[in-house]
């Protein structure tokens, strides 16, 4: 914890990456991190997103409320990526306001990514409308998992067929036409 700085440095980047990747062992530190609300708050709640489990979904949900409550994009991403990782069908309604009131377009991937995990017949309105979306990683989420009609399979043959669109975005379309 006292490796922990508590402004950006060099060494303290260095020492968060290095929790962060050394894996579940880290949990238990972790959930007290968060759960004090201190100044390791946040490198508690990444590792939790990361590699927590079911009983952490409570101290996520927080965090998300929180962050959609306060408008802060950029802060719902870890909690968005936990609960999506663990299927926590609790997060579903602030997900969707997440999706419709979000400004912070790279948090849009991980939404879907989440909505699909956790509710995929809910996240269906949602591929479709990823299927248009600006973001690359929404447009490849959105292939891989659209409900297959004659309107999306006519923009997945568009999204594969294309040869502007990211190499990702065209084998997920044309993976998806596959099936």
């Amino acid at each position: 914890e006292e490796l922990l700085p508590q402004r950006p440095s060099r060494v303290g980047g260095a020492v968060r990456r290095a929790l962060r990747d050394y894996g579940p062992e880290t949990l238990p530190r972790a959930r007290a991190w968060a759960a004090e609300r201190g100044g390791c708050a946040d490198m508690g709640l990444r590792i939790l997103a990361r590699y927590g489990t079911r009983q952490d979904i409570p101290l996520l949900m927080d965090e998300l409320r929180g962050a959609v409550a306060r408008r802060e994009w950029g802060g719902a991403a870890g909690p968005i990526e936990g609960l999506g990782r663990l299927r926590a069908g609790e997060a579903v309604p602030l997900l969707k306001t997440a999706w419709t009131e979000s400004t912070y377009a790279y948090l849009r991937p991980r939404i879907l990514t989440a909505l699909t995990r956790t509710a995929p017949h809910t996240a269906e309105s949602y591929t479709v409308e990823g299927l248009w979306d600006c973001e690359e990683g929404v447009r490849a989420e959105a292939a891989r998992s659209a409900p297959l009609t004659r309107e999306t399979g006519l923009r997945l043959r568009r999204l594969h067929q294309d040869g502007a669109e990211e190499p990702d975005v065209r084998a997920a379309a044309g993976a998806r036409l596959m099936t």
